[in-house]
């Protein structure tokens, strides 16, 4: 059985993983969840987990197209491209997923702002899921404009 959370209240998983890349000591700048981000980033974990691939390009679709389907990004993101989704897999333990990623260097300074271009980006929204007996979670970091 696949089960896709709702994006509400504080004890979602998806939440509690933006809490942790918002409050964490590394962090560069200020980041807020945003709403539209987040239903982004719950698109791409249903799709990995509809067809039980976990990349970061499914069918020929990119991270920036599900972006655009909710918000809109700078006009220098590319279409076929990624410059706002980071991604992890395996388990339920959201603190263990939270550092995996942060531990990774390319995925830290997406997370924490680490380069100008990342800096500039100050909008989250993670998506979590179950399914295929694995845990789930889409990490969107964006400039919006």
């Amino acid at each position: 059985m696949n089960i896709y959370l709702p994006i509400i209240g504080n004890n979602n998983p998806a939440k509690q993983f933006a809490d942790l890349v918002i409050k964490d000591s590394r962090q560069q700048r200020v980041l807020k969840w945003n709403e539209d981000l987040a239903k982004a980033a719950q698109t791409k974990v249903k799709l990995m987990i509809d067809t039980n691939i976990f990349a970061h390009v499914i069918g020929g679709i990119w991270p920036n197209q599900i972006a655009r389907q909710y918000v809109l990004l700078p006009e220098y993101y590319g279409v076929f491209a990624n410059n706002c989704e980071s991604l992890v897999q395996g388990s339920k333990d959201v603190n263990l997923m939270f550092e995996s990623l942060a531990n990774s260097p390319s995925h830290s300074k997406h997370l924490f702002g680490l380069t100008p271009f990342f800096a500039e980006q100050t909008d989250i929204g993670v998506g979590y899921g179950e399914g295929h007996n694995n845990y789930w979670f889409a990490v969107y970091i964006s400039r919006i404009i």
